[in-house]
């Protein structure tokens, strides 16, 4: 609880310190702002006054590109210096080109500056203390991956014990099968066996010689002593027959008996799996609530801090980039002043020396300046030509030829591949929002939603570049096709594409699982393009 309060207190400091510093760039002190301003006239002749008004007297009259030095503005009104004359001047109409020396823009920048180097001070701070917790989650991250591994062999070993069990299953069927045929054997032969039994004992009890003197003749007596021999051998025969059938039903029976031992022994085998496999799984959740709360509760503050630093780089560069601007305007406008100012000397200067020249002149002479002055600005006027541009409708030819594509082409087909499963998309490309921190992350890809066995299928052809595990993602499948275009298809379970194999577009080549995944059976997908991320829903047919 100690530490919940904590974090909460770093993330309300925070913020505190950034509504601080947005207050400080929005809304500038008054010191910042009454820098002096340096304002160049635009206007022939523009009336400096003593007061706000023109019922007050006129201090004197500003020319052309003077420069003034900006005191205040009040009212529609601008108080400016002028060569040690202080006076008011309209500030309603553009009469004034002010530009900011660069005072408020340099104690703003400063500002800024010594809250980035604040900020970064406090992210150094929290970044020392957080190592020990940095340290806590790669320990974890590496234990999830480890129970990953764990789990996916669990699941195979039952998915093998659950076929052998099987198979044991369809053997026992098959022996009862086979034990109910020798039962009807031995039941058939049973009523015939137990006559002659009678019939041996009867033969025993009268005696072979009371039944071969009996006979009337010597060829009576042969045939009677063969047929006996006869019927002897024959029920010696019914009675071995009778008695192998019992010795095979009992081996049968006694084979099926240690089958089901087997079948026992592996059930209890497959029991144990299972309880191993709802072990990991429980192992597994629980290490993710525990990255997951220390994610939220021990790196939000110093995310929040990382934020306001790239945020005040970002205000800083700004703030620069807008003094250079202001002061080469600054530079450039005084410049064309001085430059104005020189011409307007020079030509006043020019034209009192041309009247101070002798009107006696020959006209000849003066004709020839003034063609001189005529040749020399047609020279000046004349145009340069510009090179020119090509025709449209070579323009037109050359897009038409860059926008025929093939259509067997990955590029060619934007928007019209099939999504790779059946599912909902749960999580979408691009930046995103920690619901409990805030804290702002980029997702490369989708995450879709769906039941795990779900048949994954290529969305392109190609070749199959890699199909094995990979920490944080499980058991993954990445697919070139051309063009610097790659497809990747992660956590599944099922894996039946294998490194080096071509695969069609429809092509099943795996199952959804659930193996790196944070939110249960799902398919992370991602499209990339030089090794650079594109948003999947761009390029799918979402219809």
């Amino acid at each position: 609880m100690d530490r919940v309060l904590l974090f909460y207190q770093k993330i309300f400091k925070a913020l505190i310190l950034l509504s601080f510093i947005s207050v400080l760039l929005f809304f500038p002190v008054k010191m910042a702002a009454a820098s002096p301003e340096i304002g160049v006239v635009v206007v022939s002749r523009l009336n400096m006054r003593q007061g706000q008004g023109i019922s007050h007297p006129i201090v004197k009259v500003l020319n052309k590109n003077d420069q003034v030095q900006v005191l205040s503005r009040t009212k529609g009104w601008i108080k400016v210096s002028h060569e040690g004359d202080v006076g008011y001047v309209s500030g309603r109409g553009n009469y004034i080109s002010l530009t900011d020396t660069g005072g408020s823009r340099s104690g703003k920048l400063d500002a800024t500056a010594a809250k980035a180097e604040d900020l970064r001070r406090q992210i150094k701070q929290e970044s020392s203390e957080m190592s020990a917790y940095s340290r806590q989650e790669k320990e974890i991250i590496s234990h999830l991956d480890k129970t990953d591994r764990a789990l996916s062999d669990a699941r195979q070993k039952a998915a093998a014990i659950e076929s052998e069990m099987k198979k044991i299953s369809d053997d026992i069927a098959d022996m009862k099968q086979k034990a109910v045929a020798v039962q009807k054997t031995i039941d058939a032969n049973s009523g015939y066996a137990v006559k002659r039994l009678v019939a041996l004992y009867k033969l025993d009890r009268l005696g072979e010689v009371n039944l071969l003197a009996s006979a009337t003749t010597l060829n009576d007596l042969l045939h009677r002593k063969a047929a006996l021999g006869r019927i002897l051998n024959q029920d010696y025969q019914v009675v071995a027959v009778l008695a192998g059938e019992k010795k095979r039903l009992y081996s049968l029976m006694d084979k099926s008996a240690k089958q089901k031992e087997n079948q026992a022994s592996l059930n209890k085998e497959y029991q144990k799996t299972i309880a191993k496999l709802s072990a990991e799984k429980a192992e597994r959740e629980r290490l993710l609530s525990d990255i997951k709360e220390k994610k939220i509760h021990r790196l939000a503050t110093i995310k929040y801090l990382k934020a306001a630093a790239r945020e005040m780089d970002e205000t800083m560069a700004a703030l620069q980039q807008e003094q250079v601007r202001a002061q080469k305007k600054a530079e450039a406008k005084a410049r064309k002043a001085a430059q104005e100012k020189a011409r307007v000397a020079a030509e006043r200067e020019l034209a009192e020396q041309e009247a101070q020249k002798e009107a006696g002149k020959k006209a000849r002479l003066a004709e020839v300046k003034s063609q001189e002055k005529i040749s020399a600005g047609a020279r000046v006027r004349e145009p340069v030509k510009a090179r020119g541009e090509k025709p449209a409708h070579v323009q037109k030819e050359v897009k038409q030829k860059v926008s025929q594509k093939d259509m067997n082409d990955f590029s060619a087909h934007r928007g019209l591949l099939k999504m790779p499963v059946s599912g909902k998309v749960v999580s979408k490309f691009g930046k995103y929002i920690e619901p409990n921190s805030g804290a702002v992350n980029f997702r490369n890809g989708v995450e879709i939603k769906t039941q795990q066995g779900t048949p994954i299928r290529a969305v392109f052809s190609g070749q199959t570049i890699f199909s094995s595990w990979l920490k944080g993602y499980g058991n993954v499948i990445i697919i070139a096709h051309g063009e610097h275009f790659h497809t990747v298809y992660a956590h599944v379970e099922e894996v039946f594409s294998a490194k080096g194999k071509q695969v069609e577009a429809g092509e099943v080549i795996a199952t959804v699982g659930d193996s790196g995944s944070m939110i249960g059976p799902s398919l992370y997908f991602e499209i990339r393009h030089r090794g650079s991320p594109v948003d999947p829903l761009v390029w799918v047919n979402k219809s």
